[in-house]
Order: C-alpha cells, then sequence, then structure tokens
C-alpha cells in the first residue's frame, strides 16, 4: 500500500500567501507611479505630440505615453517607467512606431534626449528665478 503524500504545513501556506499579498501590493504601486509618470510627460511635453511638434511642426495633442526603452517591472522602474524615458505621442505617431514602422526606436532616442535637455534647461532656468 502507498502512503498517501504528506499534507502542506500550515506555515508554508501562509509564507506563499504572504509572497502574493507582497506581489499584489507592488503591481498596485507600479500602476499608481505609472500613471504619476505618465502623467509628469504629459505635463512635461505640454499635452502636445513630441514628433509631430518636433517634425512636423503641428500641435497635435497627445493621447498615449510610449515607453522608449520598453516596459520596466517594481525592481526595474527606475530605469524605464521615469517620466525622463517617456514620450508623449498622439496615436498616429504612437502607431506609426508600433504597427507601420515609420518611426524607429533611434529616432525616438534621439527626440527624448532633445526633449530632456530642454525640460533641464527650463528647470534650471527657473530655479535661478526664483532664488
Amino acid at each position: 500500500m502507498l502512503n498517501p503524500a504528506p499534507k502542506p504545513s500550515k506555515h508554508k501556506k501562509k509564507a506563499n500567501h504572504y509572497r502574493r499579498d507582497i506581489r499584489v501590493s507592488e503591481n498596485i504601486l507600479l500602476k499608481v507611479f505609472r500613471e504619476d509618470q505618465r502623467f509628469l510627460a504629459l505635463e512635461r511635453d505640454g499635452g502636445w505630440c513630441c514628433w509631430c511638434l518636433d517634425k512636423k511642426h503641428l500641435l497635435e495633442p497627445a493621447v498615449e505615453v510610449h515607453h522608449v526603452y520598453g516596459r520596466g517591472t517594481w525592481n526595474t522602474k527606475e530605469k524605464y517607467e521615469r517620466y525622463e524615458c517617456l514620450l508623449s505621442l498622439c496615436r498616429s505617431c504612437h502607431q506609426g512606431f508600433h504597427d507601420h514602422g515609420t518611426i524607429t526606436r533611434e529616432q525616438l532616442i534621439e527626440l527624448l534626449g532633445k526633449v530632456n535637455e530642454i525640460s533641464r534647461s527650463t528647470r534650471k532656468r527657473k530655479n535661478r528665478c526664483s532664488l
């Protein structure tokens, strides 16, 4: 006769439940962090599509935010999810990158560098004026 498999102890169940709770809370915090960073990117760009403004000299409202280096996790959020790594784009430009390939990653990285440089110089001027 075969012995039945031992039942898991209650202690292990509590540990697994605790780990699941941590993952759930990290996911909630990451979602809140992403929303905050999205808002900051849209605010930095004035609510306009960076690509249309820079390349086409048009004012198109930005409705989406693109993660230039990809999306991160809770552990990599400082690298991928900060607003310095996000670009405000209109729907057609965002689709142009993802679906049509009319915009390349290298072009977006170059544009992101310009946007961040302008943002840094603007912040420096504001800081000098407030002194």
